[in-house]
């Protein structure tokens, strides 16, 4: 068979079907002008919309706010778990974080607003109508961040996370949410308030400018919501299985510790500057780290997003 019948043979398909892929990719909607509509689906991180002469539910992407439906009690239970909310109130305090999480998403939502959709289905095979969306309030604000902010969601991430179509992607959105977290919860915002029993915000010891030890767990939980400096040998650097995290882990801690945070959105930086891979530029270095303590499940973590924030140490003098 002649090479060039061959080659239009074998490329055509190909590039048919890579043409229908290309075709049939998502694009971003802008819909300006949304009006917040009351209805059964109404909740934290949901809402029915009404757009043009349609109704429809969208839900928020990166956030999770408690669940109000009575039929969702053991969800609910982890939840609650989530903001340190336990105890034989648990219930009824996880119950008035919903309520008050829905209440705050109506009263923003009261002028119109902007929704951002690629039309994805929360749940494409069963009966949930959600659609996936970033919500922009009439003031510009992120819906998402607001209610991070004010203590009434809980950050989730995952293979249905998106880049935000203003730009800014995955890991640049969740380091974002992360810290705005961190601040709510010293602030005593929302359900991290009523998870503290005295109901106020957590102390905020003042913090040194000599920096940490990696092994000073309990400094680095007080100076949270505070740039700091960490400085410990790196013994281990661990992969999600996904590839969404880079952990760096330091010789004398143990699960639960300190760790220094790399989201794969950051890595590209991260490997212009070790080419080699992080196992040997940092593996075994003596390091100090820069940047803000945020928490994740109690865990203080330094999220790092270029490798500026990283200083390789000159090993000790004979």
């Amino acid at each position: 068979m002649p090479q060039k019948i061959w080659r239009a043979l074998f490329l055509g398909p190909v590039i048919f079907f890579l043409q229908a892929g290309q075709a049939q990719e998502p694009v971003w909607e802008k819909l300006e002008g949304c009006k917040y509509a009351e209805g059964p689906h109404d909740d934290g991180d949901s809402m029915e919309v009404d757009y043009g002469e349609k109704r429809y539910v969208f839900r928020l992407f990166f956030v999770d706010c408690v669940e109000k439906s009575p039929h969702s009690r053991a969800h609910r239970v982890e939840q609650a778990k989530y903001f340190g909310l336990t105890g034989g109130q648990q219930e009824d305090t996880a119950l008035e974080v919903a309520y008050e999480a829905a209440k705050f998403t109506k009263d923003q939502l009261t002028k119109p607003f902007t929704v951002y959709t690629r039309w994805q289905k929360v749940d494409p095979t069963g009966e949930n109508p959600a659609i996936r969306a970033f919500v922009e309030t009439s003031t510009g604000a992120d819906l998402g961040s607001l209610l991070v902010s004010n203590g009434l969601a809980i950050i989730r991430e995952g293979k249905v996370a998106s880049d935000h179509p203003n730009g800014k992607n995955t890991s640049e959105l969740v380091s974002a949410l992360r810290e705005a977290e961190t601040k709510a919860r010293l602030d005593g915002k929302g359900a991290w308030g009523l998870a503290n029993p005295a109901g106020t915000a957590m102390a905020r010891p003042p913090v040194t400018g000599g920096g940490f030890a990696a092994t000073d767990r309990d400094g680095l939980f007080a100076s949270a919501g505070h740039p700091v400096k960490v400085h410990g040998r790196v013994v281990k650097i661990g992969v999600l299985p996904d590839g969404r995290i880079t952990f760096l882990d330091f010789e004398g801690n143990k699960s639960g510790d300190f760790v220094g945070v790399v989201r794969s959105g950051f890595l590209p930086a991260f490997h212009e500057q070790f080419p080699d891979g992080l196992e040997t530029g940092l593996l075994g270095k003596e390091v100090t780290l820069e940047g803000v303590v945020t928490l994740y499940r109690n865990i203080p973590q330094i999220e790092l997003q270029h490798p500026r924030q990283i200083q390789i140490l000159p090993p000790p003098a004979p």
